[in-house]
């Protein structure tokens, strides 16, 4: 007991100016002495700014290496630091400046302040790194501003996903992954956890989970932003045994990912109007190769490389995540009421993982493949593939609605170059009086039409498929004939209410059709 109580006593010892210039490592030496040298230390304050006091707490070693001079006096700048309590300056010399400068010599001197000539290549984070040691402990608001202040300073030098990444591992000694939409891993160098297991991180964090267990050996952190988050932190323990302190870290940086996500967001809105107007110029067919591919590499694309467009009937969101998420290089945009993403696929798989990130979100993905090409002629063909092939997506059932270069070259295909109106047009006048009858008398006119049609004109064989008499067919069929004025034996009718059919109805959300 009395060795544990001289222990404590010792750990609980106030660290002091004089105790630091004893310590070799720190090569610390007096310029000019004052009973500051033996008063408790509360802490250390780097400041180069022009009024000291700011941030600083009374008893804590002001450190500086003196840039504030240009634009005030050392005489002003030492009297308004010894107003706010400090005792003890640290000055950092330089290869420029090896010697502490007389002017703050003096007023140290004048206001009764010690001085310390901090030698150039002794930085300032191991004087406080010795003072944090070795300080008596203090109140745990005190540590709070000390933990927010040392921990914004570090904060302040990282700019990207790896910089904030490293210093959570760095402050805390765990092995991260940022992961993000899809499970994509956005920063960490070592093997990545498994990706289901990332899948699995982000999807949580989407659903509104701060944190949770994964697999009992590791974890995840993710910080609520509006109503989701996209970014999750994979952590490589289990959560139990993360410390408090890991866990203050963690939650303190976790909001700065987001920031830099939402900046990666902003020059993304960027893209997306370069790109729409990339598709302008390729649509109307004027665009020279050069200002082509000039405009792909503005994108971040490779000209020389097999591009594709995919279109898609999900929100903007949805497809944002879905280019971000995938491993291929790509860009997204707004087109003729759709959404587009401007692939360069690896391999076949690129329609897979656009898919498999747009379903983590929860939505069922309607999705029209273009086929790749090169060159504007083949980003224009790609685009006119995807687009008829993402309406033909619309129509069908939930979890069948990707299309890959489906029916687009045949008249799904030169349906889009009609303009909208017209199309709508086309359709109401031909399946106008069947809609109108259906809703009159309860019938399955439309529904008798597009099977009939489907099947060739094979009475028996939709009449099966109906589920009625072949005769009950021969009548629906005479009635749809008498309201559409069309002779059903036709074919000229016959492709003319195909092509009807094929037009979505622009009033459903699920159009039914062909």
């Amino acid at each position: 007991m009395g060795a544990d109580s001289t222990q404590t006593a010792a750990q609980r010892r106030p660290i002091t100016a004089s105790m630091l210039l004893a310590e070799k490592a720190l090569a610390l030496t007096v310029v000019v002495p004052g009973p500051g040298l033996d008063a408790p230390l509360t802490g250390s304050h780097t400041t180069e700014l022009t009024h000291p006091s700011r941030y600083l707490f009374a008893g804590e070693l002001l450190l500086t290496n003196g840039l504030w001079m240009t634009s005030r006096s050392a005489d002003e700048w030492i009297a308004e630091a010894h107003a706010a309590g400090a005792e003890v300056v640290g000055f950092g010399l330089s290869d420029e400046s090896s010697a502490v400068p007389g002017s703050v010599v003096d007023a140290c001197r004048t206001r009764g302040l010690a001085l310390l000539a901090v030698a150039a290549d002794v930085s300032f984070s191991r004087i406080a790194e010795a003072i944090d040691v070795r300080r008596a402990p203090t109140g745990s608001a005190r540590a709070g501003l000390d933990h927010i202040r040392r921990l914004g300073g570090a904060i302040a030098g990282c700019t990207d996903h790896e910089d904030f990444l490293r210093l959570i591992e760095r402050l805390t000694g765990l092995e991260c992954w940022l992961v993000g939409t899809g499970g994509r891993c956005l920063a960490g160098s070592t093997a990545a956890p498994p990706a289901d297991l990332r899948r699995t991180a982000v999807r949580l964090g989407r659903s509104g989970h701060l944190s949770g267990s994964l697999n009992g050996q590791r974890c995840f952190f993710t910080v609520a932003w509006g109503l989701q988050s996209n970014v999750a932190l994979v952590v490589a323990a289990a959560q139990s045994d993360i410390a408090d302190e890991a866990r203050l870290v963690i939650e303190s940086i976790m909001p700065y990912f987001l920031i830099v996500d939402a900046e990666r967001r902003s020059r993304a809105g960027v893209h997306e109007t370069l790109a729409r107007e990339l598709l302008d110029l390729i649509w109307s067919g004027s665009i020279t190769q050069e200002s082509f591919e000039a405009q792909l590499r503005t994108l971040g694309l490779d000209p020389d490389r097999h591009t594709m467009i995919i279109a898609s009937a999900n929100t903007r969101d949805d497809v944002a995540d879905a280019v971000s998420g995938c491993a291929a290089a790509g860009v997204f945009t707004a087109f003729d009421d759709v959404q587009l993403m401007i692939v360069q696929p690896e391999g076949e798989q690129i329609v897979d993982e656009i898919a498999s990130v747009i379903s983590e979100s929860g939505a069922d993905p309607i999705l029209g493949i273009g086929a790749s090409g090169i060159g504007p002629e083949g980003l224009r063909r790609s685009l006119a593939h995807a687009i008829p092939a993402c309406r033909v997506a619309v129509t069908r059932p939930q979890g069948a609605r990707v299309i890959r270069e489906y029916e687009a070259s045949s008249y799904a295909g030169l349906l889009h170059f009609v303009d909208v109106r017209m199309r709508s047009a086309f359709r109401q006048a031909l399946l106008g009086p069947i809609i109108a009858w259906d809703a009159e008398h309860d019938s399955e006119l439309l529904e008798t039409l597009r099977v009939f049609l489907v099947n060739d004109g094979r009475w028996r064989q939709a009449a099966r498929e109906l589920h009625i008499h072949h005769n009950t067919l021969k009548y629906r069929i005479e009635r749809i004939a008498a309201l559409t004025g069309r002779d059903l034996s036709a074919p000229d009718s016959r492709v003319d209410l195909v092509l009807a059919l094929a037009i979505p109805d622009s009033g459903s959300q699920q159009p039914r059709g062909s």
